[in-house]
């Protein structure tokens, strides 16, 4: 009667382990679910910031400083202040330092330091696409500083 309940106890005991097991197992999966989608959906923001902020620029300096063009670059550089990597941001912080004046040389050099920080930060990076390539599509010039 007693080897019976030894092999009872054991036959619970296993049960019991691979219950726990799979309540784990089901725990770090949804920590790491949870974890991943919070990742996921920062990196879609950043992404989303930089874009607006990007078309903002470009429209402030195709329009010179409308009212719906200005609440909106607000908003963009706000949530690239919420979003953005520090180097994203202190690059951001250099470039209103200019004026945010695209047209400038040195707001040329300034804006192009933050669209490479902001490559760099959604994981893009330069891949052998030189400055002067970034330039000639975002500015349609060359600028070099002190010019």
């Amino acid at each position: 009667m007693s080897g019976f309940s030894g092999a009872t106890t054991q036959i619970a005991l296993t049960a019991v382990l691979s219950l726990i097991g799979v309540a784990l197992g089901a725990s770090l999966q949804y920590y790491f679910g949870r974890t991943l989608e919070g990742r996921k959906q920062l990196a879609v923001q950043r992404a989303q910031a930089y874009v607006d902020y990007f078309k903002a620029v470009a429209l402030l300096a195709q329009h010179s400083g409308g009212k719906d063009h200005l609440a909106m670059a607000a908003d963009a550089k706000v949530r690239v202040c919420i979003y953005g990597s520090p180097s994203v941001i202190r690059c951001l912080s250099a470039f209103e330092a200019t004026g945010a004046i695209i047209n400038s040389a040195d707001g040329a050099v300034a804006i192009m330091e933050l669209l490479r920080a902001m490559r760099n930060d959604t994981g893009m990076g330069d891949g052998g696409i030189g400055q002067q390539d970034f330039q000639r599509i975002v500015l349609g010039t060359k600028f070099e500083p002190g010019n």
